[in-house]
């Protein structure tokens, strides 16, 4: 079996300087709080549904 790929913080700083720049400047800048919400941004994930998000709460 192949082992997953490590996407943390790190995995998604590294491709928003490498293919977004513009965006990653505005992270720099401080119009993005989160290395996530600047992956949002750059559709790089997708924000968690209200589902999930209580699925999270409820465990």
């Amino acid at each position: 079996m192949t082992k997953q790929q490590k996407r943390d913080r790190a995995y998604y700083e590294e491709r928003l300087k490498r293919d977004h720049p513009a965006i990653y400047a505005e992270l720099i800048n401080g119009k993005y709080q989160t290395v996530t919400e600047a992956a949002i941004a750059a559709r790089l994930k997708k924000p968690r549904t209200r589902l999930l998000e209580l699925k999270n709460a409820w465990s």
